[in-house]
């Protein structure tokens, strides 16, 4: 969506129009993005907090595996 956006803008021209749905679809994706690891984090530290996961995955190195919490026992 951000590509999108950016295309859109970029090929806007004068439009008014064109800009100003361009600028509502970048943000709204920047504030979605935002949401969504919010949430990821929340849940993570909830869990982490009640015992229920840990955080077992080196972000920087390991992101691409997926295994950020590690239930214990499953």
């Amino acid at each position: 969506m951000l590509v999108i956006g950016g295309g859109m803008l970029l090929f806007a021209g004068a439009d008014p129009g064109m800009l100003t749905k361009a600028k509502s679809l970048i943000k709204s994706t920047v504030i979605g993005l935002i949401v969504i690891f919010t949430a990821f984090m929340v849940v993570g530290v909830i869990l982490n907090a009640i015992g229920l996961a840990t955080w077992s995955a080196n972000f920087y190195k390991d992101w691409m595996k997926g295994n950020f919490f590690q239930i214990p026992g499953c």
